[in-house]
């Protein structure tokens, strides 16, 4: 993207010229996207839809860019809403047609210039909102980083580096990675999902009990 790109839909822009058939849109922080995108496409497809959004449930919306529904299409989106109430927050990820640019040049350009002319575009095309109960990961604010942590840690697949030094008395159950230098002492018990970086030290009957990286 262009340097000094105010939001998301001045650096989309940017591509332009190489977009010619629908798109997906995902921002970057989405690890889970393999599961929604197939789903989206099929959610648009179904609903015979310009595009497609995935949408989520909240109790409290005033942190996110929140969507009016009709049925289930898309007829507006507002950026952090002065009401607080619960409503359908954009999760951040979308499939959008090439005619979505249109609406982006002629939106005034700041930092929600996207969600402005997303908002436009749903007047005129049909979007449709896929909905999900499932987690999704978002990288708004610094504790989000312990729900990413949850997250990756929950589809952890174990294995052990040969360099890693395991003593015969160590216990270990469950998703556990052990990376390359690690040594695992007398008496330890690790009870994963749990991740061993390269050259940790697991000393004498220290006990690890899931979710926990070192």
């Amino acid at each position: 993207t262009h340097i000094g790109a105010r939001g998301m839909g001045e650096a989309l822009l940017d591509v332009k010229q190489y977009v010619t058939e629908d798109f997906f849109l995902i921002h970057a922080h989405h690890f889970e996207c393999g599961l929604f995108l197939p789903r989206l496409l099929a959610h648009k497809e179904k609903l015979r839809a310009d595009g497609a959004v995935v949408i989520r449930e909240e109790a409290r919306t005033g942190s996110f860019g929140i969507v009016r529904l009709e049925n289930e299409r898309i007829v507006g989106v507002v950026e952090k809403p002065e009401s607080a109430e619960s409503g359908y927050r954009v999760v951040g990820m979308y499939v959008l047609p090439p005619a979505f640019f249109a609406a982006l040049e002629k939106a005034e350009k700041h930092h929600y210039s996207f969600e402005s002319a997303l908002n436009d575009f749903a007047g005129k095309a049909v979007i449709a909102g896929l909905k999900t109960t499932e987690q999704t990961i978002t990288l708004k604010y610094p504790w989000h980083l312990l729900e990413i942590a949850d997250y990756l840690l929950s589809s952890l697949k174990g294995s052990s580096a040969k360099t890693a030094k395991i003593a015969a008395s160590a216990t270990i159950t469950g998703e556990v990675v052990i990376s390359d230098g690690v040594v695992i002492e007398e008496g330890v018990v690790i009870k994963g999902p749990c991740f061993l970086g390269e050259n940790a030290y697991i000393g004498t009957n220290v006990i690890l009990d899931r979710k926990s990286v070192v």
